[in-house]
């Protein structure tokens, strides 16, 4: 991870998150995902935080939730209701 932030190459750093759980590392939409599993928050919640929310739909459709009944779903990217963005992302 640091190799790749000292050679400047910061849009590898998510994909290498996603993969490294076994390290310990998750990304935020993981992270929100386990939370919406869990029922800790609501679906709403977590795509008020997420930043990438075609990655949290993708996450929770992998699990078995059934997403498709939520407003934006499809071509279009859900809103993210204030949500934070990233530079990039």
């Amino acid at each position: 991870m640091r190799n790749l932030i000292r050679q400047g190459k910061v849009e590898q750093v998510y994909s290498v998150m996603q993969t490294g759980t076994s390290k310990g590392m998750q990304t935020m939409e993981q992270a929100l995902a386990d939370l919406v599993l869990r029922k800790v928050i609501v679906l709403d919640d977590a795509l008020s935080c997420s930043s990438r929310p075609e990655q949290l739909f993708g996450l929770l459709e992998r699990a078995g939730v059934d997403v498709s009944s939520y407003e934006g779903v499809g071509s279009e990217t859900p809103s993210l209701a204030g949500g934070l963005r990233i530079a990039g992302a």
